[in-house]
């Protein structure tokens, strides 16, 4: 969370449709990064990460990050990932 605390919220990054994506993908820039990095996580029945994301924008983000846009999207994403996975590993075990 320190990592992700030294951006802007970012706000662009979780909004659908902002960018377009050669495979015709429809969520976030966030979700997209998501979606490239874990393509390779084997399925299972237990899944809340729908849960910890929601959560995780709507209530931490904005408590540690700047309100406000510095264009370092992708340094957003990957920390926003990190923290993510940390929690949903966390979490799930």
């Amino acid at each position: 969370l320190i990592e992700r605390a030294q951006f802007a919220v970012n706000d662009c990054i979780y909004q659908p449709g902002v960018y377009k994506y050669e495979d015709d993908f429809e969520g976030s820039f966030l979700e997209y990064f998501l979606h490239e990095m874990e393509k390779v996580l084997h399925p299972n029945n237990i899944n809340v990460n729908p849960s910890i994301m929601k959560q995780y924008l709507n209530h931490i983000v904005p408590q540690i990050c700047m309100p406000g846009d510095d264009s370092n999207y992708g340094s957003t994403a990957t920390r926003d990932v990190e923290c993510l996975q940390a929690l949903s590993k966390r979490i799930h075990y």
